[in-house]
């Protein structure tokens, strides 16, 4: 395997993992059907960070800067406004995909 493919895998990796665990956090403090939503994302990432291992073969840690800057700017300036943020990585995370 080329090794920027091998090195975009585990950053694609990396990013799932990562997400995961911020959509955990949040889950496990949110109510109702807000943390049914949170969970079912949570478990959505982490079965993409396995996709993703399938490939890479490694295990790889999560990013904790950024699930910290997340949870603050979720405390700062609400649920919604973080993950929109987040999401505007997921974009180009799949931008990269298409490559």
């Amino acid at each position: 395997m080329d090794e920027y493919i091998k090195r975009t895998i585990i950053e694609f990796q990396k990013n799932e993992i990562t997400e995961h665990i911020f959509y955990d956090i949040l889950a496990k403090k949110a109510k109702g059907e807000n943390a049914k939503i949170l969970m079912k994302i949570s478990r959505d990432e982490l079965r993409h960070y396995h996709e993703w291992k399938k490939y890479s073969g490694k295990e790889v840690k999560p990013c904790k800067f950024t699930i910290f800057k997340y949870l603050l700017i979720s405390k700062i300036f609400g649920l919604t406004f973080a993950i929109k943020m987040m999401e505007k990585g997921e974009e180009k995370a799949e931008k990269e995909y298409e490559k």
